[in-house]
């Protein structure tokens, strides 16, 4: 029996490129991964465009995909809802405009499933990593490091990137502790799965902000939530308080 791989791809208004960005994970798993059984698990986060049209049109035609409706808004209660939706080995998030190269896929997957790490974070700083992006975000980005590796205790250079791989066991023990259901969340899980002891393995990936993309996210907005979310995490983690 083949193992089993859940991608999850969380999905807001991404009607214009999630039917095209899916075909193109899909084929990414199939050339690199052929020897397991691969599921994507597309979840639409409350989109009001034709998400849900283009990728329910998408199951119809393959079975591999699946369509989860999460109409509460927040990128980790969509990613959540995703590695609930099926049972597998090795479990797997990326954003749906895949600023990180798909080469990065099968080097997490493998660090997971043969390497015995529990958590696999892609990079764009560890030594090897290629980035592409403008100053501000570069900035922000710098400053986002600062901050979480000021006030809380965590070894992993890119919490925040969105490229990540859990093993069985965490998602069934550690993702319920964590309580942060939006952007916050995957750098939430890297810190309380390195605080609970965890291995984790920081893994370079090619990076680049995808050409007239615009992104969702008011930076200095994000910035001042952002620490807000690490002084909350710090201060349940000195009380050794788990997330409800």
């Amino acid at each position: 029996m083949k193992p089993k791989l859940v991608i999850v791809i969380p999905a807001l208004n991404e009607g214009t490129i999630i039917a095209a960005n899916s075909r193109t994970v899909l084929a990414a798993a199939d050339a690199a991964l052929p020897d397991w059984d691969t599921v994507l698990a597309v979840v639409d986060n409350g989109s009001t465009d034709d998400t849900a049209a283009q990728v329910q049109r998408l199951a119809a035609s393959d079975a591999r995909v699946r369509y989860v409706a999460m109409p509460q808004r927040g990128k980790g209660l969509a990613i959540a809802a995703g590695w609930r939706s099926a049972d597998a080995d090795v479990y797997v998030f990326m954003d749906s405009d895949l600023a990180t190269d798909l080469s990065a896929l099968p080097v997490v997957v493998r660090a997971v499933s043969r390497e015995g790490y529990d958590v696999a974070v892609g990079s764009r700083y560890a030594p090897g990593a290629v980035v592409a992006r403008d100053w501000l975000r570069r900035t922000a980005s710098r400053g986002y490091r600062w901050v979480l590796a000021t006030l809380v205790p965590i070894n992993v250079q890119d919490a925040p990137c969105g490229f990540k791989a859990i093993s069985r066991r965490v998602r069934d023990t550690l993702l319920p502790q964590v309580q942060h259901g939006g952007w916050f969340f995957d750098t939430e899980l890297v810190v309380r799965a390195g605080v609970a002891g965890y291995r984790i393995k920081e893994i370079p990936v090619r990076w680049h902000e995808p050409p007239g993309r615009v992104s969702k996210v008011n930076i200095i907005s994000l910035s001042v939530t952002y620490l807000k979310d690490v002084l909350r995490l710090r201060r349940q983690l000195r009380r050794k308080i788990p997330a409800a």
